[in-house]
């Protein structure tokens, strides 16, 4: 399969993965099976959100964190690297107020987030604009940064880093996108999807982690925020363990995911799904390196596992999409996505293909998709239900074995 093909894959992957899974943020697997059941596409959130939050998502459209992607690879294909000013300019012109958002195009754009954007707005320096968070929203920037420098180890653990840094300052968050990033150039760089090894594509994710780790403490230690250093290899020490975890089912994983993470949020941790790189991020490597078999169910169990399931749609998606090439991902799929025209203009751009000077401003083609913010809806505290064991996957039907672990639905709340 061609590098064209995988690069458009991993682009459309990741946007359909994270428009599948955005209706079922912040729900439990049970809830999950109560609303829905079997799930072979895109969820209306009418019939899956509650009434005072389905109006904050669009139908069958990517979110916050695909758009940062695109960001990304606009910087990437227009400026030819990627240096955290170039992106910063970018990420302030999709936030620029418009009539009917006050804060742009972004779509269901969490706090720290919109924090980080208002600073770029107010002039602060890139290396101030960061908010001291480890939430997993940054790691889907190491997926066009690992088609862009598959071929460059230390171009993707700088660019990660740089890229992650300018809205999240902590090392843990720097080095989550380093993980997707070297997780796509392992995609890329395997001739079919019975060549990968997980266990050795595990190894080589912890090795960039703890590389990248080094490259912070040498290079930026500056921007990470004060007080850092206790954090710094937490990150690597978790994905360290994905050797061992890719041998497991789905609920000794996550418990093993949950334990590792436990201590080390700004809350107890009892999700495997919650939105906290240690568990979002880890479980979504976990997820696609025990998936590699099909794009279509890979996604599919991946969301119905909850939580941040946007999160883990979108990376999972990603790296699937980078595996199996966009061919792999069902049509009705690519074909009823907004926008899906532009998102796989850029991934063809990323690696040389189709016609970057025919490529439209981002703003422009994310404004024509973002809706006006609905009036008068109330924010409300998300309902949390209790931890317990569970059956996991689609309809009953999961691919993995196991119970799935702790099933506490995984709102992100300020890890994002």
């Amino acid at each position: 399969m061609d590098i064209l093909n995988r690069a458009r894959g991993a682009l459309l992957g990741m946007a359909v993965g994270e428009a599948l899974g955005a209706p079922l943020d912040g729900l439990s697997p049970e809830e999950i099976e109560e609303k829905v059941g079997r799930i072979d596409g895109f969820l209306d959130p009418a019939d899956t959100q509650p009434a005072y939050r389905s109006g904050y998502f669009t139908h069958r459209a990517y979110e916050d964190e695909t758009q940062v992607a695109l960001a990304t690879a606009e910087t990437l294909v227009e400026d030819a690297e990627l240096q955290a000013e170039g992106l910063r300019s970018r990420l302030e012109e999709l936030g620029r107020p418009v009539e009917g958002n006050a804060f742009g195009c972004y779509r269901r754009a969490r706090r720290n987030f919109r924090t980080a954007v208002r600073r770029m707005l107010e002039g602060a320096p890139w290396q101030e604009c960061g908010v001291n968070t480890a939430g997993a929203g940054a790691a889907s920037r190491g997926i066009p940064i690992g088609i862009w420098y598959r071929d460059e180890r230390d171009g993707r653990l700088r660019a990660s880093v740089e890229a992650t840094l300018l809205t999240h300052r902590d090392p843990r968050a720097c080095a989550a996108t380093v993980s997707v990033a070297e997780a796509v150039a392992v995609a890329l760089a395997a001739e079919t999807s019975d060549a990968l090894r997980p266990e050795a594509a595990a190894s080589a994710i912890a090795a960039s982690c703890r590389d990248a780790e080094r490259l912070m403490e040498e290079e930026y230690s500056e921007v990470l925020y004060p007080g850092y250093q206790p954090y710094l290899h937490q990150y690597s020490d978790s994905t360290s363990l994905l050797s061992d975890l890719v041998q497991l089912d789905i609920g000794p994983a996550f418990e093993r995911i949950v334990k590792q993470a436990s201590d080390k949020g700004s809350r107890p941790i009892t999700s495997a799904t919650r939105g906290f790189s240690l568990t979002a991020v880890v479980s979504s490597l976990y997820l696609f390196l025990t998936g590699l078999e099909s794009f279509e169910d890979t996604v599919l169990d991946t969301i119905c596992e909850g939580g941040s399931a946007d999160t883990l749609g979108c990376l999972v998606g990603g790296l699937s999409g980078a595996l199996h090439g966009v061919d792999g991902i069902p049509a009705e799929w690519r074909g009823s996505l907004k926008n899906n025209e532009h998102v796989d203009a850029y991934g063809a751009a990323l690696v040389g293909g189709g016609d970057r000077a025919a490529l439209a401003p981002l703003a422009l083609t994310e404004a024509s998709v973002t809706l006006p913010a609905p009036p008068g809806l109330r924010k409300r505290s998300r309902r949390r239900p209790d931890p317990r064991p569970s059956a996991r996957g689609r309809g009953g039907a999961g691919r993995r074995k196991g119970g799935g672990g702790p099933s506490m639905g995984g709102g992100r709340g300020g890890d994002r």
